[in-house]
């Protein structure tokens, strides 16, 4: 019988609700992000709960983030410790993006402070990862800790020191070369800030002349809106400077840009708010005679590479430009929710833009990166799926085409299946979590509550919570295992990558349907599984778990529990156990009950007893 000392009752209590508290602290924060990712997009969307979304953030490889120098791709890895450099050393790999040959450069330098490869123009640093945007967000304290390639060896050298002038960590930033010149091309709040060196100096405070926000344009007969800052995209060939802009899942080019002058003050803290203002007038030192005057000139530099939106805009950082034999080229991928995405390169002849090339893509594509040969007569395209597989691919005068180059998946397990995996192991994690508070109460149970059951003449003892939960876990287990044999012998074969980019871009692919297919016969034979238990149970008194442990589920008169009553008590273990989430109900009130009793006991009069094997 059940102790009712405030002692036992406290720590029964105080236990289960220890038990709970992961359970209860996940349901906090996944509602709290649904509740306001939801207010953000106006609606519910069960995506938000499946947590898939992964095509926004794809996993990028090491060419999608690999510096692109002679026309070779450049990235560093920590290799062995060394006594000499009393830390990690710095490994220099670069890849042919024809053949995909893996090459060590031979240069190491010590890697006290991470350092990536970073281009500007024909120079290669070693510089700290701030440079790309992580944090403190500027390179200024980066300067001893930076080496340069010079006669083909690493010396120390001071990176061009610059100070960011946007706070936001995520700022595109590009790096290139004007007038042999160090350049640093930033995406901020009011546009595109241009900061180039000279004579050790930096001239900050120059942004791009882009056609003003407050209005919209048309070109060739396409309205065209410009709102907030642009991605942009700048590739030098020679002198030759090449610049695109994206706006509104639409991408313009322009032989070289303008800038407005350091002087006009009032620009360098917003310049396009102030684009309409009658202060323009006066500047006569601005590279471009662009004024509100004459605003309709704003757009005659530039040109629309292609008048219908695509989506892939929305799915990379920056425009994918690049230059086929020393001319602007775009590539615009098409299809991205579909099986089959096309990339497609348009060409700029000097006077209009052009489909020259297309090129079916994997599925799954998301992310777009291109690279220009340092003569500007090839370029190269890396594409990379939700699951972080990458493809290349070779654009020049005849066409593109895949390279012969063989990329190896940067992981040996894409993300998606190790997050799977870590999904699969969070119940056992809760598991071990819960066996220490269901052991708390059940030495309470053993201290403070007697195990005897008497109906008329007949004794027997009730089931201890240490075997019931035994019980319990061996009969899930082996429905578990068995689903899983069965599944795999009937997935031998199956494109798990494949099925994991139709699933993530959420696409129609005969995987999908290949899964269905699967999934259909496996939810039966959890069905047949569960019916069998409670069948088993129904008759005997038994399951596969409770033979092992020796325990029998009875009527409280001590008869067969029989089907119908087998039947309520496993509807309601779903209450019992939150949907197989937390067990802490089912728990307690085995353990505040006179005869150990869970819900579904009491709702079928059913009790658990200890017997023998037979």
């Amino acid at each position: 019988m059940s102790s009712k000392r405030p002692l036992y009752l406290f720590g029964v209590v105080f236990l289960s609700i220890g038990m709970s508290l992961p359970q209860l602290a996940f349901l906090s924060i996944e509602g709290s992000r649904v509740a306001q990712d939801s207010l953000l997009i106006g609606r519910f969307d069960w995506n938000q709960i499946r947590g898939l979304r992964l095509g926004v953030s794809p996993y990028l490889g090491r060419l999608s983030r690999a510096e692109f120098w002679q026309d070779r791709f450049i990235y560093s890895n920590q290799s062995s410790k060394t006594p000499q450099s009393q830390g990690w050393d710095l490994t220099v790999w670069s890849l042919d993006p024809e053949t995909g040959e893996l090459v060590d450069l031979g240069w190491k330098v010590p890697a006290d402070h991470r350092r990536v490869p970073t281009v500007i123009g024909d120079e290669l640093w070693l510089a700290n990862s701030s440079i790309n945007g992580e944090p403190p967000w500027t390179i200024e304290s980066m300067q001893q800790e930076a080496f340069k390639l010079i006669d083909g060896d690493w010396h120390p050298s001071p990176f061009p020191s610059y100070v960011s002038k946007s706070a936001n960590p995520w700022v595109e930033r590009q790096w290139i070369s004007l007038n042999r010149n160090p350049a640093l091309i930033e995406s901020t709040d009011d546009g595109i800030l241009v900061s180039s060196m000279k004579d050790g100096r930096w001239d900050t405070g120059r942004f791009v002349v882009l056609p003003s926000s407050n209005r919209t344009w048309t070109i060739g007969g396409t309205p065209i809106s410009f709102n907030g800052a642009r991605s942009i995209r700048v590739l030098t060939s020679g002198n030759q400077l090449h610049t695109f802009i994206e706006s509104d899942g639409r991408i313009l080019y322009r032989a070289g840009f303008d800038l407005w002058p350091e002087s006009t003050t009032m620009l360098v803290h917003n310049p396009l708010k102030h684009r309409d203002v009658a202060q323009f007038n006066p500047i006569k030192e601005c590279a471009s005679a662009l004024r509100v005057a004459n605003a309709d000139t704003e757009l005659a530099p530039w040109s629309l590479v292609r008048a219908e939106i695509s989506e892939s805009m929305f799915w990379r950082d920056q425009p994918t430009a690049m230059l086929i034999d020393g001319q602007p080229a775009v590539m615009i991928v098409d299809g991205l929710k579909t099986t089959n995405p096309m990339g497609n390169v348009y060409r700029f002849d000097g006077q209009t833009w052009s489909m020259f090339a297309t090129q079916p893509l994997p599925l799954g594509a998301v992310h777009f990166r291109t690279v220009t040969c340092h003569d500007g007569q090839k370029s190269y395209v890396v594409v990379t799926t939700t699951m972080g597989k990458e493809s290349l691919y070779s654009v020049d005068g005849h066409g593109i085409r895949p390279t012969a180059a063989k990329l190896k998946r940067i992981f040996s397990f894409p993300p998606l299946y190790i997050e799977c995996l870590m999904l699969a192991l969070s119940p056992a994690a809760l598991l071990t979590y819960g066996l220490l508070f269901g052991g708390g109460i059940w030495f309470l149970m053993r201290w403070y509550t007697t195990r005897n059951y008497e109906f008329g003449n007949q004794s027997v003892k009730l089931a201890s919570l240490g075997r019931r939960s035994l019980a319990r876990l061996i009969d899930i287990t082996l429905v578990i295992l068995t689903t899983a044999l069965l599944g795999w012998v009937m997935t031998q074969g199956f494109d798990w990558d494949a099925f994991a980019e139709a699933f993530a871009r959420n696409v129609d692919h005969p995987t999908i349907h290949t899964a269905q297919n699967v999934a259909i016969p496996l939810g039966l034979w959890i069905v047949a599984s569960v019916i069998a238990i409670i069948l088993m149970q129904g008759l005997w008194g038994i399951t596969p778990g409770k033979w092992c442990c020796g325990l029998r589920a009875l009527r409280t008169t001590l008869r067969p529990c029989g089907i119908a009553r087998s039947l309520l008590r496993e509807i309601f273990l779903a209450f019992d156990s939150c949907g197989f989430f937390c067990w802490a109900p089912g728990i307690a009130c085995i353990a505040l009950t006179q005869n150990r009793q869970r819900l579904g006991d009491l709702l079928a009069d059913t009790i658990v007893v200890e017997t023998t094997r037979t």
